[in-house]
């Protein structure tokens, strides 16, 4: 059976999309990504992938990272039902797709940069959310454009059936949301995401990603709880509880930023974030504070 080394980022929701759609088995491991500084950080899984990242895939003899790669290993061992159109043109343009939310949009908002902006530059939790507001809308406008402009776009990314493309915008709208970005400029992503959720396989693994998410709050909330009893007040208040926007996120990151800043600070090369910062433009973004997304630690 497959085994699938999971947690509530987007990059492994990418995957739990795939393989619902495919109709595979898989034995489903959580990888918490902040309790005792990271599971992903052990050593255990370290001997299976050494950038401590997730996703991981185990099929048999093989040990498959970077949510991509193990699509399109899916997709050449399991290749009914498909996940790229039959004509080179049109899996061309579903991996463009899917490479500019992973690729451009996704790697600039993990932790690691979060981590650099606040270590190097002293980036208040308002720069980091004018930060991560820039980075999204710019990649979201690009999306957008691909979709809207093209006549291949159906009721879905690509014609009338999922793709690859689909398992990749759905996790990113789900993330903008939960971190209180607007869509209402991108109408055509609205569109798809809503008709992606219409199926089986893309509700199934949102319940999933749901599960995680809510055993991610249920570990935080017993530390406040934890921490009020020490101090002999009350639980700190939480934000948990509004619809899609997780305030409690910045905790974790700040929880696991003490255990592997080091390994992120480089003074070198920060003039053109610190331009930015300073700039009207990130002034100029909502003041709404954004999160740091513990998901973010699974880039691919």
């Amino acid at each position: 059976m497959l085994v699938l080394y999971t947690s509530r980022s987007s990059a492994s929701y990418r995957v739990r999309i795939a393989l619902e759609l495919k109709g595979l088995a898989y034995e489903a491991v959580p990888v918490h990504l902040v309790r005792g500084g990271g599971e992903q950080h052990s050593a255990a899984f370290a001997t299976l992938n050494p950038a401590e990242l997730v996703p991981v895939l185990v099929d048999g003899e093989v040990t498959l990272t970077q949510s991509l790669p193990i699509i399109e290993y899916l997709e050449e061992r399991h290749p009914a039902p498909a996940l790229l159109p039959p004509d080179p043109p049109g899996r061309a343009r579903v991996r463009a797709i899917a490479q500019t939310i992973a690729c451009e949009i996704h790697p600039l908002n993990n932790l690691r940069v979060l981590q650099r902006l606040e270590a190097t530059l002293g980036a208040s939790a308002q720069a980091k959310s004018a930060w991560y507001a820039h980075w999204v809308a710019l990649g979201f406008t690009v999306v957008e454009a691909m979709l809207s402009q093209s006549a291949a776009t159906g009721r879905y990314c690509h014609c009338d059936t999922p793709t690859l493309a689909d398992c990749c915008l759905v996790p990113q709208i789900y993330n903008a949301e939960r971190f209180g970005v607007s869509l209402a400029a991108y109408p055509t992503l609205r569109r798809i995401g809503q008709a992606c959720l219409e199926l089986p396989a893309f509700e199934q693994a949102h319940r999933l990603h749901e599960d995680l998410v809510a055993r991610t709050r249920r570990i935080r909330h017993t530390r406040q709880r934890n921490f009020a009893r020490r101090r002999g007040g009350s639980a700190p208040a939480s934000g948990l509880r509004r619809p899609r926007v997780d305030h409690g996120a910045q905790e974790e990151a700040a929880a696991l930023a003490n255990q592997s800043i080091k390994r992120f600070v480089d003074p070198a090369d920060i003039a053109a974030l610190a331009v930015f910062l300073a700039s009207d433009a990130a002034r100029s973004i909502s003041g709404k504070m954004i999160p740091i997304d513990g998901d973010s630690q699974s880039a691919s």
